[in-house]
């Protein structure tokens, strides 16, 4: 199986990552038996890069696939689309603001006073937190 541009963007991140110079560099893929990732079997690039993660003390995006196009520390991992709509959708339920613009700068106010962040730069774990206040939230509002 080609190697995939995807693959090689992952190995030459971890690479920087990891601080290696093109010597060391050379060292770990000789340990393989190859002077390029590209002569690289399938499984010796899966071992490559799982021992390259490891190293880095990152974790693959579970929702990104076997592959992932972008890989990070979960500490800043980005929320989902899902976390994204379901904060957006709930705020739109509890906010009194009136107005999609209103809504918003609300909304951003009331994450930057929770967390110092606006949507855009909350971590996944931060935002599973504010969808459980918001719905706390929205529970309030309903016994009302």
């Amino acid at each position: 199986m080609e190697i995939t541009k995807a693959q090689i963007k992952q190995i030459h991140l971890l690479k920087t990552k990891l601080g290696w110079d093109d010597e060391l560099y050379r060292q770990v893929l000789a340990k393989y038996g190859v002077e390029s990732s590209k002569q690289m079997s399938y499984s010796q690039r899966n071992r490559l890069i799982s021992e390259m993660m490891r190293a880095a003390g990152v974790k693959p995006d579970a929702n990104a696939g076997y592959y992932p196009a972008q890989w990070t520390k979960p500490e800043v991992v980005k929320p989902t689309k899902a976390q994204v709509y379901a904060i957006v959708a709930i705020w739109g339920r509890v906010s009194r603001a009136e107005g999609n613009e209103a809504k918003r700068a609300a909304l951003d106010s009331f994450i930057d006073k929770k967390f110092g962040k606006t949507l855009e730069t909350l971590t996944r774990a931060e935002a599973s937190k504010v969808i459980v206040i918001l719905k706390k939230m929205e529970e309030q509002n309903e016994k009302k």
